[in-house]
């Protein structure tokens, strides 16, 4: 034991002032838990989203002058549409909007309008007044049920905590007018929806993880004080974390809420490799500050090393050119590091108390200590034979899945459809899917159309190109309605002008006349299509729900068509709110790419170091990135279109996999020291490194299983695709690593023996 290795000294100190460390720690403790008190959850779309994007910034321009996209969707089922008590209602719930700061208007058939003509003059109608018309916009298809479309007031600045008491309002004014029971959908509902499902389950998920945990350890050591201490130094963790992440911004977004589960189960990691080292060395007979001092030099340098690679992977996310995720990454980076100072610090004080003098002693007999010691001690027998037979299969055999892995990854496509996070049971999902059935999609693309100076838009050229374009836009697989100024006057010329065969006016003059006509009998919305300069107009576009991607690709299109359609000084951007967000899902994937780069580079140069050879350093890191490809594969060959969020896991597995390759790789470093046969370096560092792998990928895996329970698809994958991750990272460290070992592609350095070797 090198008396200046700086980790040892580390530990002295700690055993020399462990009152004074035990005190501060109770003293933060303390504090952070007041710095928790004042956090508020949620954020505005601009803090979440969209940062200081100018095309953002371009489509608030717009929609405070026409009105927002951001709507609440209410479908209610009627079985008489054209009931009045039914429409009264439906104008109280308009009066509601109207009159409440959170909302702009509520549309339905209360605030429709018809058009007609009597004794050749031009007069506007309620829409009750006449038939009931069952198209998909305010009656459903089925002829029994209406939608109410309750448009938000424009306003950057509402938070999350502002959104859900705006819903809460509605729903409290539908219950008060009888209209309870309806079905909600809408970017709002969505985004409230998912904030209220995300803190729902953590709320019940992370009590389920820290249990599992414990139980798991309890079983592997077959003590209670390593899974006590596992759980409690997890939870200070996650505390301090939490605490962190608050002084840096007190808003946490919706997804902060993963922090706290991920470095509960990241933050058992060190704990058991510690502890797993100090029973090693009591095993051996040396005493408690001796074995506490030798667990230092023997798995903390590993340990360190660990939680920069992991702080490395988490901290790729900052890369992502967007607030929640940049707060994420910082916020997961925090914690590995906290996680790694109190684990190295409260786990050396402890045990220092002698709280655990019979480790190293026989464990306790009983039939689930003497399996769980068998599975352990069987399974690595296994592994590390085969791995000492069969090597250059091992390495064909990942090579081939490797390259299966690689041809599935070039075929994986990514979008984000937050509707589709739910189960299908979720309430969100079955009225969603309701809503689908009978009307037309709420997915909406705004157009927005500006003409070079004032007046450009009411010309009859400008109307008629206005009119193509309506028509080419109209004719787009996807999309399901649209409304605009050529739209309006196309149902209003026929009825002023019945006499001219064409659709619409053929002068300037004839437009202008019959906008005016209309506004003079009374015709409303008008300035919600065309500015009173009549300079810009927008058109309202209409998609089924769906991925946000595919939206910005038809808004793309849609600004393609406008390129050929449009007359000279007339030019139009697609934009709204889904489309923005597949742009800056393009932007994510770009800085996922970079941080995955980033992180695959650092941790590559930190091989390099540990291993203190360029060579072995670039050669141990095939072993890491197979968790990363295997991921890759999975989603290109079993998903047709895998949900962004799924790029968490792989920054997840970057950080979290190249753990156990770091352990054995530098266990096999010393044991080499030791032993000059390369067959006793390996069988030592099965014994001593392959056990705490083994339990650390167990114990990881046992805590994001209960994620699997999740209703919240990006809780769920914590459950589902990450483990799968993990347990082929540890399937690689245990069999291709010491395959490479066995063929010289891993042949360690080693400094002269420093303890003479023992049998494992």
């Amino acid at each position: 034991m090198a008396p200046r290795d700086p980790l040892v000294w580390w530990f002295r100190q700690v055993l020399r002032h462990r009152g004074l460390v035990l005190g501060l720690t109770a003293l933060i403790t303390v504090a952070a838990l007041g710095c928790l008190s004042r956090v508020s959850v949620g954020n505005t779309l601009q803090g979440l989203f969209f940062g200081d994007s100018p095309d953002y910034a371009r489509y608030l321009t717009q929609v405070e002058r026409f009105g927002s996209d951001e709507h609440i969707l209410v479908g209610l089922p009627a079985p008489d549409p054209a009931d009045p008590g039914l429409h009264a209602r439906l104008g109280a719930i308009d009066d509601f909007a109207r009159a409440h700061p959170g909302f702009a208007r509520a549309d339905s058939l209360a605030t429709a309008q018809r058009l007609a003509t009597e004794d050749g003059a031009l007069v506007v109608h309620p829409a009750t007044e006449g038939p009931v018309e069952a198209d998909g916009r305010l009656v459903g298809r089925d002829g029994q049920s209406v939608a109410l479309v309750v448009e938000l007031a424009v306003d950057p600045g509402r938070k999350a905590a502002q959104g859900l008491a705006n819903i809460a309002d509605l729903e409290r004014a539908l219950a008060a007018q009888g209209l309870d029971g309806g079905h909600l959908a809408g970017f709002p509902v969505l985004m409230v929806s998912m904030l209220d499902l995300a803190w729902d389950n953590l709320a019940l998920l992370l009590p389920l993880s820290a249990a599992a945990l414990l139980l798991v350890v309890l079983a592997v050591f077959q003590r209670l004080l390593p899974a006590v201490v596992s759980v409690g130094i997890a939870g200070l963790a996650m505390v301090w974390t939490m605490a962190v992440a608050a002084l840096i911004d007190p808003v946490f977004s919706i997804m902060v809420t993963a922090v706290p589960l991920v470095v509960v189960v990241v933050g058992f990691s060190d704990v058991i490799h510690l502890w797993s080292a100090w029973e090693q060395e009591r095993a051996l007979g040396k005493p408690r500050e001796e074995a506490i001092l030798a667990s230092a030099s023997d798995v903390g340098r590993a340990c360190l090393l660990t939680s920069l690679t992991t702080f490395v992977g988490f901290i790729g996310l900052r890369f992502v050119p967007t607030p929640m995720f940049q707060q994420l990454g910082l916020a997961l980076g925090v914690g590995v590091g906290l996680a790694l100072l109190l684990a190295m610090t409260l786990v050396p004080v402890l045990l220092s108390y002698g709280l655990d003098d019979r480790a190293g002693s026989p464990r306790p007999p009983g039939r689930v200590g003497a399996a769980v010691d068998g599975l352990i001690d069987g399974l690595l027998a296994r592994m590390q034979a085969l791995a000492a037979r069969r090597p250059w299969a091992i390495i064909g055999l990942f090579g081939a899945a490797t390259a299966v892995a690689l041809a599935g990854a070039t075929q994986a496509t990514f979008d984000a459809d937050i509707a589709s996070r739910v189960d299908a049971g979720h309430p969100l999902a079955r009225d969603a899917a309701w809503l689908s059935e009978r009307f037309v999609g709420d997915n909406i693309v705004q157009v927005f159309l500006t003409a070079d100076a004032p007046g450009g838009i009411s010309t009859a050229a400008a109307l008629a190109s206005i009119d193509r374009f309506h028509q080419a836009v109209a004719a787009l697989p996807p999309v399901e309605d649209v409304h605009s100024l050529a739209s309006a006057v196309a149902t209003l010329h026929p009825l002023l002008a019945p006499d001219d065969p064409a659709p619409l006016p053929a002068t300037d003059a004839a437009l202008a006349q019959e906008l005016l006509l209309f506004e003079l009998a009374g015709g409303q919305d008008l300035d919600r299509l065309v500015d009173f300069e009549r300079q810009h107009a927008r058109m309202v576009v209409q998609l089924p729900p769906g991925g946000m991607r595919a939206t910005r690709d038809t808004a793309r299109q849609i600004d393609a068509l406008a390129a050929t359609h449009l007359v000279p000084g007339l030019s139009a951007e697609a934009t709204g709110l889904s489309s923005l967000m597949g742009a800056w899902i393009d932007r994510i994937i770009a800085g996922q790419a970079q941080g995955v780069g980033f992180s695959v580079g650092v941790v590559a140069l930190l091989m390099v170091l540990g291993l203190r050879s360029l060579r072995l350093g670039l050669v141990s890191m095939l072993p890491n990135l197979l968790p990363l490809i295997g991921l890759g594969g999975l989603l290109g060959l079993a998903w047709e279109t895998a949900d962004t969020d799924t790029a968490i896991v792989a920054m997840l597995a970057i950080g979290i996999g190249v753990d156990d390759t770091i352990h054995f790789l530098m266990r096999y470093r010393v044991e080499q020291a030791r032993c000059p046969d390369r067959a006793t370096a390996l069988s030592r560092t099965y014994a001593f490194a392959g056990r705490a792998i083994l339990m650390t990928t167990v114990v990881l895996v046992i805590g994001f299983l209960p994620c699997l329970l999740s209703d919240y698809f990006s809780l769920w994958i914590l459950g589902s695709l990450l483990p799968l991750v993990l347990v082929l990272a540890v399937l690689a460290d245990l069999l291709l690593v010491p395959a490479m070992v066995a063929v010289g592609w891993l042949a360690l350095p080693a400094p002269p023996p420093p303890a003479p070797c023992a049998p494992a």
